[in-house]
């Protein structure tokens, strides 16, 4: 699922599927969110992502 951005701009929304991702990894290894690799998007997102 994909959400449009707002027409009031900022940024687009995260993948789904890169913050699925980064979820895992952090479960998997259990560093630090600050560890998250980069090509999981911003470590911000995708904790925000897990809290909802």
């Amino acid at each position: 699922m994909h959400k449009k951005r707002s027409s009031l701009g900022g940024r687009p929304p995260a993948s789904s599927r890169k913050c699925f991702e980064g979820i895992l990894w952090i479960l998997r290894t259990g560093t630090p969110w600050s560890e998250l690799p980069s090509r999981s998007g911003s470590s911000s997102a995708v904790w925000r992502r897990l809290k909802k």
